[in-house]
Formats: C-alpha cells, sequence, structure tokens
C-alpha cells in the first residue's frame, strides 16, 4: 500500500533540481493566466459597451470565467505552493477553462452579431495553455503519490545511473493527436455555427440548396482548418517544450508491478509501464532491450554489478504482475 502523501508540499514530491524547474513552469502558467484575464476582461468589456445588441447571459460565462482566473493568479503565486493551494488553483484555472469556453458558444448564439464571439476567443485558449503546464506539476505530484516513497529513497534497483534510449517513441516531445482534433473540432464548430447563423440574419439568405451557400460553408471550414491547425500544434508544441525528459541518462529508481521507476535528467521522476510478460533480451555489451507498447527501450550500463543487479531484478518474476516475465539472452 502506497503510503499516503497528501497535505504537504510540492518539495515533498520532487527533487531540488525538478522543484526550480516547476518553478518555472507555474510562472509560465501564471503569466498565460494574466494574459488570458486580460483577453477576458477586454472583451467583456468591448462586448458590454461597444455592441448595442448584446444578450446578457453571453457576459456571465465569461465574467465568471474572468472571476476563475482571478482566483487561481492569487492562490498560485511562488513555486513551492501548498498542496491545497495546489488543487484550489487547479479546480479554478479548470473552472476558467471551462467557462471561457462556453462563452464564445453563447456569444454565437445570442447575439445579432455571428462574428461576435471572435472577441471571446483568445481567453479560453490561453487558459487552456495554462492547464497544460498545471497538467505537467499534477503528473510530477501523481507519480510520487503511485510510488508512495519519499523523494531519494530508492527501491530494489538503489538508484542505479544507467543511459536509457527509446525506439519507436519519445514521450519528451510527442505531440499528442487527441489534443489536437479537440482544439481543431471546437473551432470547426464554431466556425460552423457562425457561417449558418450569418445566412439565417442576412437579408440576402441564400437557400441551402444553393452551390453559393455550400461553396462558401466549405471555404470557411477549409480557412479554419488551416489557421486553427496551426493554433492547435502551436499549443501543443507549448505543452511540450516542459515534458520530461525520459532518455538519455537517468536513475533507476525501482521496478515493481510491471513499473519501471526512474529519475530523468532533469529531476523529473517518471515511470515506463510494461507488460505483466515483457520481451526482455539479455544482450553481451551490458545493455537490455525491454519491449512496450507502444516501442521498445534499451537499458545500458557500464558497472558489471549494475548491470546484474538490474538482470536479476527483471529475471525475478515477484516485480511484476500475475503473468510472469519472459527473459532470453540474445544469439
Amino acid at each position: 500500500m502506497a503510503r499516503s502523501l497528501k497535505g504537504g508540499y510540492l518539495n515533498e514530491y520532487v527533487t531540488s533540481e525538478r522543484l526550480a524547474e516547476l518553478g518555472r513552469i507555474i510562472s509560465d502558467a501564471n503569466r498565460l493566466q494574466v494574459a488570458a484575464v486580460l483577453f477576458q476582461g477586454l472583451a467583456l468589456a468591448f462586448y458590454s459597451l461597444l455592441i448595442h445588441s448584446f444578450f446578457v447571459w453571453a457576459l456571465v460565462p465569461v465574467a465568471l470565467s474572468l472571476s476563475s482566473g482571478l482566483r487561481a493568479l492569487r492562490l498560485s503565486s511562488g513555486s513551492n505552493l501548498s498542496e491545497l493551494k495546489f488543487s484550489i488553483g487547479l479546480t479554478a484555472t479548470k473552472a476558467a477553462l471551462v467557462l471561457g469556453a462556453i462563452g464564445p458558444i453563447v456569444a454565437l448564439l445570442s447575439s445579432n452579431d455571428p462574428y461576435a464571439f471572435l472577441f471571446f476567443l483568445p481567453g479560453p485558449l490561453l487558459f487552456l495553455m495554462s492547464y497544460h503546464n498545471w497538467r505537467v506539476v499534477t503528473d510530477d505530484v501523481r507519480l510520487r503519490r503511485e510510488r508512495g516513497e519519499k523523494v531519494g529513497v530508492y527501491g530494489n534497483l538503489e538508484g542505479m545511473v544507467v543511459d536509457l534510449t527509446a525506439y519507436g517513441f519519445d514521450p519528451s516531445t510527442r505531440i499528442k493527436p487527441t489534443h489536437v482534433a479537440s482544439t481543431l473540432l471546437f473551432f470547426e464548430g464554431l466556425t460552423t455555427a457562425s457561417v449558418l447563423r450569418a445566412n439565417n440574419l442576412s437579408s440576402n439568405r441564400i437557400t441551402y440548396d444553393s452551390i453559393l451557400f455550400w461553396t462558401s460553408l466549405l471555404a470557411a471550414v477549409l480557412i479554419t482548418a488551416v489557421v486553427g491547425l496551426m493554433v492547435a500544434i502551436g499549443i501543443e508544441l507549448m505543452r511540450t517544450r516542459w515534458n520530461k525528459a525520459v532518455t538519455g541518462r537517468v536513475t533507476v529508481d525501482a521496478l515493481e508491478n510491471s513499473q519501471l521507476w526512474f529519475y530523468g535528467k532533469n529531476g523529473a521522476f517518471a515511470c515506463y509501464k510494461l507488460f505483466d510478460r515483457p520481451m526482455v533480451t539479455v544482450e553481451p555489451d551490458q545493455r537490455v532491450v525491454i519491449a512496450r507498447y507502444p516501442g521498445s527501450f534499451e537499458v545500458r550500463s557500464s558497472s558489471s554489478s549494475d548491470f546484474q543487479l538490474l538482470v536479476s531484478a527483471l529475471q525475478d518474476k515477484t516485480n511484476y504482475g500475475k503473468l510472469g516475465r519472459k527473459v532470453s539472452a540474445s544469439a
């Protein structure tokens, strides 16, 4: 049973090196939230003062998003946050993101201007980027809880230093297609709805069976796809710049329950989940190749004693799930 780590500060979950990096990540998240709050405030003022035909419910979610963003900023100052402030700040950021995303939808459906939603679009995008940064911090806390040991306390691999090389995947730079697709889908939905609403509100309304209507809609969708793809990939690249360095020179902690725990070269705690019956090939030059989905990775040690300890841990079936393990020597 993992030991409870609740109620502490971030420095109880991560190494000092990683804490310094998390401080920069939190500062980056706060700067994004400041920009989001400014954009939301300006959009709120502009929409309520300069747009004459507005509906009050279009302003409510934006105002609540603005309030949530300010609360998140108030709670997330500093790098070594308490878990209570961290949890409340993260929840406030989620609320700001959700309410900020509702704002453009309500503005689109309620305003006589079918393009009024564009005023409220930058805010939720910036909140989304800030939320991705907070997820990086959340992942460090989650992994430490799963491991259930204090920082610096090593398991059955005793903190040996090895070279780790990943094949077929690189989690430190990988862009998640689901993130890109969801952002693009949100843009396309807004674009399609705005074109339909603009046509319905127009005095020169085009019938839906007209070639001109479908040509205009297709052009709007294609332009949105290009712009939306650029924005979505840009957001993902912002997220990946703070991803953990989980290849290269690492310090190995333990192999337990088909999970290989280790510290990356930036002090970040990470975990590779293996199959309950992984294919492990022991090579003669003090390296092992371990197969896992969606690729494989190689562990190389310059110390013969460390290498023997690593092989022993890989051969011990108690370190895996109920299906055991499979270790083979290379020809």
